[in-house]
């Protein structure tokens, strides 16, 4: 007895200040290489500047797919809830970036003013137009065709005398996303609809989402150098470096304020829908945002049915993404305005809908964000040089959206409680519930805490 005391007090001997900084080097040793990687990049932009400015190109390629396929009041809830927090998210994004405008402060590298039309019979094109895109993109006619070109209306004159058009529908050589997300939802549900049947055709595609993730994290894995690079050649043709490192900062300041709006919307329906008060999961939210299991048990203690709570959490960290979406939707017309891009009523209502769609498959991968940012605006042929930018502040801003993500998770959990046992304090009414339930819940725990 007194070798296994001995035994275990020589394993648990306190480690020396060595060995602590050492490990806290090597459980942060990625954060550490991307900050490096930040500095050394602004650094070389500084360095190098007067030789010219450099222009880096990124294009990467994102599918994602999904099956929601759920059942009875309380999935209709979750899922509701869900799917309208994201697309909220996006629009609320979009509005807070156009009225604040963080990327009209400054000239971006490269960037030259918009140009007059050359084209004398080229004729501007109507919001009409735009919408009708965006309807045509949503129902491609082409299903292969939809990772290579988009629908692009654009118009010509046929009498300017008496401002005469006739319109023309043609291709665009650009990633159809929102037909490429319209499409893979309209696949998946019909897999699930399958059924046995089906199990081989999203057996496919899952091994394919495992297999672009892994390729992800190869890709990653370089991220340091990659930033040092890609912020090099952004800072290189700087001519204005305070105007840009002001627009950074109004940037950040934009997403901080369309997350807080986004949570005081959050509140309010939560508060409607269960006349209790959300400051008592804001508050208690703060200490559980770390894994579902955490977040479980504080659903427990906060009084919902553990039934609920053993579904919506891992529903809502699966397809929920509502502070990624607000960071896209801002970046997206961030960048827009720092490259000069005109932007219609049309393609920020393209911009809400891609980023709030586009949160519900987002993969749960380092600076995700930054590659549907890319994809979102090569789709609208905005330029992506400037995207670079973003990493420098990306890594602050990952924190504070993974903070509102959480929280939303419990506000899901909780409201779905709301819809679907009612206005009630109690989630223990039903005790023959949670004894049918008991097996299934200490399964899932088992597996949440992998």
């Amino acid at each position: 007895m007194s070798e296994t005391s001995e035994a275990k007090s020589e394993t648990k001997a306190p480690q020396t200040c060595c060995q602590k900084f050492a490990k806290c080097q090597r459980d942060n040793l990625f954060t550490i290489l991307t900050l490096i990687g930040v500095a050394v990049g602004f650094g070389i932009g500084f360095g190098v500047g007067s030789t010219g400015p450099t222009e880096v190109t990124i294009e990467w390629i994102i599918m994602a797919g999904m099956d929601p396929k759920e059942n009875g009041k309380m999935g209709g809830a979750a899922v509701g809830f869900i799917v309208g927090m994201d697309i909220l998210s996006g629009v609320i994004g979009v509005i807070t970036a156009y009225l604040i405008a963080p990327g009209t402060r400054v000239v971006a590298p490269g960037t030259a003013p918009p140009q007059e039309n050359t084209n004398p019979m080229e004729a501007p094109v109507t919001t009409s137009d735009v919408f009708a895109d965006l309807f045509l993109n949503i129902f491609p006619d082409n299903v292969v065709g939809i990772a290579i070109f988009q629908t692009k209306t654009t118009r010509e004159y046929t009498n300017p005398a008496k401002n005469e058009t006739r319109r023309i529908i043609g291709n665009l050589f650009a990633t159809d996303m929102i037909g490429l997300i319209f499409t893979s939802i309209v696949f998946g549900i019909a897999a699930g609809k399958c059924g046995e049947t089906g199990r081989v055709f999203v057996e496919w595609f899952q091994s394919l989402g495992d297999v672009v993730l892994i390729i992800m994290r190869w890709f990653l894995t370089i991220t340091p150098i990659g930033v040092c690079f890609m912020i090099a050649g952004a800072v290189v043709g700087l001519e204005d470096v305070g105007g840009t490192f002001k627009s950074l900062l109004l940037f950040m300041a934009t997403v901080l304020v369309a997350l807080a709006v986004h949570m005081i919307i959050q509140m309010i329906i939560y508060a409607i829908a269960s006349f209790r008060n959300p400051f008592m999961i804001l508050i208690k939210g703060f200490k559980v945002l770390i894994c579902i299991p955490d977040m479980i048990e504080m659903c427990d203690k906060y009084g919902l049915q553990k039934k609920i709570t053993r579904f919506v959490i891992p529903l809502s960290a699966a397809l929920k993404g509502d502070g990624s979406g607000a960071f896209q939707a801002v970046a997206c017309v961030f960048i827009a305005q720092l490259s000069k891009v005109d932007i219609n009523v049309g393609t920020y209502v393209i911009i809400a809908l891609l980023t709030g769609f586009a949160t519900l498959a987002i993969p749960n991968v380092p600076s995700s964000s930054i590659i549907i940012i890319i994809t979102i605006l090569s789709s609208l042929g905005v330029p992506t040089d400037q995207v670079s930018l973003l990493f420098a502040v990306e890594w602050i801003m990952d924190r504070c959206r993974s903070g509102s993500i959480g929280l939303g998770h419990l506000f899901a959990a909780a409201f779905t409680h709301s819809v679907a046992v009612g206005r009630r304090t109690e989630h223990q009414d039903d005790a023959k519930d949670d004894e049918e339930s008991g097996k299934h819940i200490s399964d899932d725990e088992a597996t949440y805490s992998e």
